[in-house]
């Protein structure tokens, strides 16, 4: 009911706002003043043409097509669904709008708009799309004072030159080539009527995503058509019998990436698409084709879902290549990004704040932070690892908590510094995960994984390079850096992408054996997958690839991040490097590998490693000089040496059992009352169970120890333990 009571409102609201401004503001004084311009409206100039990077021809726009061009079936077609009095009113249907005011009243809700040919040209260039009373009083205004300058012919044709058809697409001509691989005037009847279906529900109506609804679509016209006096029976029954076809392609698959590049072209510029499209411009992309027909190949084969892979090139932050297909519009294509979260928004502000290293211990296990409770996948807890560890194996606890210690508003401020538009409502431990409120797009996610690629330094990613108008250069992208984290920090984050892409959820691309770090992300919600990301980046280029569906249906339990979407960049880093290696990123000044005591990080502790400790009791790992631990001499690794240690005796000879490990020196002595030592015996650690054998002398006391030679031929040896004493009685322990 409530719903209601706001429709009759909304609905009555039109009406008598608009009789009001008869009433009161005099509409006839509205359309007096009405302005329109011209600029704006679709002029019959030069064609628009997009290039590549180096300058040749990827696309050019159809050009403005007249009336006389178009078939008279897609004329009658518009009119019969969009205003079949358009040749009678004045530009405004006040009958229509009367009769729609009564139907969604009957309806009980908004199912029929009252706009005329006249009134759309005039919204879709001369007014902004904001839904407000005023807006819809200077539509009507300006609509009827356009009728008076330009007659109904003219009118027709801006409108088909200009209205929005979907999948990028302005005007009749433009839609004909995208969806049926042919010339306006060449159309069948059929594929009139389709076109003309499109414009009430672009998205829905679109025949190449929706063919389905595009068809019932396509039907109510024909029938609209043939109630009107526009076609015969027998033409509505040949047509309604007609296969919708579509092209599947369009010049070299290049589609998606023009779309966002005309979408950017016309925002720098600061004008319409259709503006751009018929104004005889020359817009120069980033784009590669190289690397266009590895990001075509890349998801070319991905089964069962929605796929976006982006690639870009670092030195420039130029998109390089662009493959979707998506029923969504890059642009539009807001997603949650799970763990991809971790490395830019967790580790990599924690360690830029000094709060970790990359050898920095930290628990792994079940922990409640005030009622949320993350889980790692498949319940799994590994204990005590390192920062690296964590974000290799991409573990969830471990950046909850480092999250939690650092503060959601430090990643905040650092997810704006790398342009991410997170807000307030994402101020909380989710964050470290991916759960954002929006999510974000593509460009977004690839720019802030690029800052890593560029050593801390930040910018954003374009798909123009220039625009040039009759050999004038209007704009020319310059890339601005702006630094986020210092190049120390990017590279520590890297280090452990590496290992991601060598042993994580990445592993895939360890089959390229090229220098390159990557993580992967999989968003679940309720057991099912609705998300697969994986990011990846060398030296030289940053691609994203992701996969799920616009109308968020699940993706198979085994579409995740580290299945299909890091296929996909296996296929296009293998392509991009068939013939070199990128180098390595290099590792700034300043960046040690250091030793670490293994005991002391088991419990909790980062200390330096003892001089000359053996291996397996210490592990190595990147640190910065200005970030070292205290130096702390320990002999941890001693202490574990004596695995196994077992003494008996018949009273009075003893017998010793102990498992000798490589490369330490074992001795057995002895010690009188008078401190005099006797080596007993001494072996080298063979990694097996070793025994020796002696007889209890007179009040001695007897002692195994286990050392090392270091590097200079030096004994170091760990605290002997007493095994056996004499005391008159013999008394073993």
């Amino acid at each position: 009911m409530k719903k209601f009571l706001k429709i009759a409102i909304a609905s009555i609201s039109v009406l008598g706002l608009f009789v009001a401004s008869i009433g009161f503001f005099g509409f006839r004084s509205l359309k007096a003043e009405a302005k329109i311009d011209v600029k704006t409206l679709p002029q019959n100039g030069p064609a628009t043409v997009v290039t590549d990077s180096f300058g040749g021809e990827i696309f050019k726009f159809e050009s403005y097509v007249t009336l006389a061009e178009m078939p008279e079936n897609l004329i009658n077609a518009f009119i019969a669904v969009e205003d079949k009095r358009f040749y009678s009113h004045g530009g405004v249907d006040y009958r229509r709008v009367a009769g729609a005011i009564i139907k969604n009243l009957k309806a009980k809700k908004m199912a029929e708009g009252a706009s005329t040919i006249t009134q759309q040209l005039v919204k879709n260039t001369q007014l902004t799309s904001e839904k407000t009373f005023e807006r819809k009083i200077n539509e009507m205004a300006i609509a009827q004072k356009m009728e008076t300058v330009y007659d109904k012919n003219q009118i027709l044709e801006m409108y088909l030159n200009v209205i929005y058809l979907g999948g990028g697409n302005y005007g009749v001509q433009s839609a004909a080539k995208y969806y049926f691989g042919k010339k306006v005037s060449d159309l069948s009847l059929s594929e009139c009527a389709t076109i003309a279906g499109i414009t009430k529900n672009p998205s829905k109506f679109n025949p190449k995503n929706n063919p389905k609804s595009a068809k019932n679509r396509r039907n109510l016209i024909l029938d609209l058509m043939k109630a009107q006096g526009y076609i015969s029976e027998t033409e509505l029954e040949n047509a309604k019998r007609k296969p919708l076809k579509t092209v599947t392609e369009i010049k070299n698959n290049f589609a998606s990436y023009i779309r966002e590049a005309t979408f950017e072209a016309a925002k720098i510029l600061g004008i319409t698409e259709k503006q751009l499209t018929s104004g005889g411009y020359v817009v120069k992309t980033y784009l590669d084709p190289i690397s266009q027909k590895a990001a075509n190949d890349g998801i070319k084969n991905s089964p069962g879902a929605e796929s976006v892979l982006m690639v870009i090139s670092n030195e420039t932050s130029g998109i390089i290549a662009l493959a979707s297909t998506s029923k969504t519009e890059v642009r539009k294509l807001r997603r949650q990004i799970a763990s991809t979260a971790k490395p830019i928004l967790v580790y990599g502000p924690a360690i830029e704040q000094g709060l970790i290293s990359l050898a920095t211990p930290i628990k792994d296990e079940p922990t409640s932070f005030s009622g949320y409770s993350p889980r790692n996948f498949n319940d799994r807890y590994y204990g005590t690892v390192s920062a690296k560890l964590a974000i290799s194996k991409s573990l969830n606890v471990p950046a909850v908590k480092i999250l939690s210690e650092m503060g959601t508003e430090t990643a905040l401020s650092y997810a704006k510094k790398l342009g991410l538009p997170l807000t307030e409502k994402d101020n909380n431990l989710s964050l470290a995960l991916g759960g954002l409120t929006e999510g974000l797009t593509l460009s977004e996610l690839s720019g802030a994984y690029m800052t890593l690629a560029n050593l801390g330094e930040f910018s954003t990613p374009s798909y123009v390079s220039e625009i040039s108008l009759n050999g004038t250069v209007l704009y020319s992208h310059a890339a601005e850096k702006t630094p986020v984290f210092s190049p120390e920090t990017a590279y520590f984050v890297g280090e452990a992408l590496s290992e991601t892409a060598k042993t994580g959820t990445a592993k895939k691309l360890a089959a390229l054996n090229i220098p390159i770090y990557a993580k992967t992300g999989t968003n679940s919600v309720n057991g099912k997958n609705l998300d697969a990301y994986s990011v990846a980046y060398t030296s030289k280029h940053t691609a994203v690839c992701w996969r799920g569906n616009s109308d968020n249906s699940a993706l198979s339990q085994t579409d995740t991040g580290g299945n299909f979407a890091i296929e996909s960049l296996v296929t296009v880093f293998s392509e991009l490097y068939d013939r070199f290696s990128p180098s390595p990123i290099e590792k700034p000044a300043g960046i040690l590998k250091t030793k670490f005591d293994l005991t002391d990080f088991e419990n909790g502790n980062l200390t330096l490693a003892a001089p000359n400790t053996p291996e397996g009791y210490f592990f190595e790992e990147y640190v910065s000089v200005r970030s070292l631990p205290s130096y702390q001499t320990s002999a941890n690794f001693l202490a574990q040496t004596l695995d196994g240690l077992t003494v008996t005796s018949d009273g009075n000879d003893a017998s010793v059992s102990f498992f000798g490990k490589k490369p330490f020196v074992y001795q057995i002595y002895s010690v009188d009352v008078f401190g005099r030592e006797e080596l007993l015996f001494e072996a080298n650690g063979q990694n097996e169970l070793q025994n020796y054998a002696f007889s209890i002398g007179f009040l001695k006391n007897y002692y195994i120890k286990c050392g090392f030679i270091d590097y200079f031929g030096v004994a170091v040896w760990g605290e002997p333990e007493k095994i056996a004493v004499y005391s008159g009685f013999n008394i073993f322990s």
